[in-house]
């Protein structure tokens, strides 16, 4: 019984171990998140106004999203604009320095992605 026990354990702990060496790592994403905006060094007040403009984004883009008669292509298309205001309304909130910082974690991010796609 002992035995028996032990095996079934050793094959669900192999089991286990080959699932997780298949996994793929969770890329990392740039976002508008305390994190990154501590990181760029945003203001509380100018990060209020950022979470402003994603909410009223996030509605825009949700009603896109929620249309069922739009294919992906559709959505896609129409989603983009609505990212670009987003971006453009963002990145007018911030300093020249801060502007710069951003884009330069948003490249950082972009590159580890690249090298993450080659790695799989």
């Amino acid at each position: 019984m002992k035995k028996l026990i032990l095996a079934v354990v050793l094959m669900i702990s192999l089991n286990l171990l080959t699932q997780a060496k298949d996994a793929k790592p969770k890329k990392e994403q740039f976002g508008w998140n305390k994190k990154y905006m501590d990181e760029i060094g945003v203001s509380p007040e100018v990060q209020a106004k950022i979470e402003t403009i994603k909410r009223e984004n996030d509605a825009e883009a949700k009603v896109v999203r929620e249309n069922t008669a739009l294919s992906a292509d559709e959505k896609k298309q129409q989603l983009q604009p609505i990212q670009q205001k987003r971006q453009k309304a963002i990145f007018a909130l911030l300093t020249p320095e801060q502007l710069e910082k951003s884009k330069t974690i948003i490249a950082r991010i972009q590159k580890a992605k690249q090298l993450q796609d080659n790695k799989f």
